[in-house]
């Protein structure tokens, strides 16, 4: 990751005011989400109202992009932030829209890794089926 898209990601983060999320620094906007949700994930234990800003402009650029593996990822974040706020049937409902999108786009890594971040939650819910 080069400076300017760090800063980026670093001023979305810190909730920095007319942060513009299509002048994205990075070559692809894919990339771009990939790079706000990797960050929403890192940022998820330690400052939950950052994730919060990281998966929503992830959230807003996935739907800008328009591709359902941008759309996916975002959607796991989501996901993520739910379970971590303790909101299990939302979390299960956005895990589930995730996966429906990783499988449409027949990724098969992305597929395990959502099913696996799932299990917590179905846990929780006392779903074991």
């Amino acid at each position: 990751m080069n400076a300017a898209q760090a800063g980026w990601l670093a001023a979305i983060r810190a909730g920095a005011p007319g942060v513009a999320l299509e002048a994205t620094p990075f070559p692809a906007a894919a990339g771009a989400v990939q790079a706000l949700c990797e960050s929403a994930t890192d940022a998820l234990r330690t400052d939950p109202d950052a994730a919060a800003r990281l998966v929503d402009a992830a959230r807003s650029l996935a739907a800008a992009v328009g591709d359902p593996w941008s759309r996916a990822l975002a959607t796991r974040s989501e996901a993520m932030l739910l379970w971590a706020s303790n909101r299990y049937p939302a979390a299960l409902e956005r895990y589930e829209a995730a996966l429906a999108d990783f499988e449409l786009c027949g990724d098969e890594l992305e597929c395990a890794r959502t099913r696996s971040n799932a299990l917590q939650t179905l846990i929780y819910l006392s779903r074991y089926d």
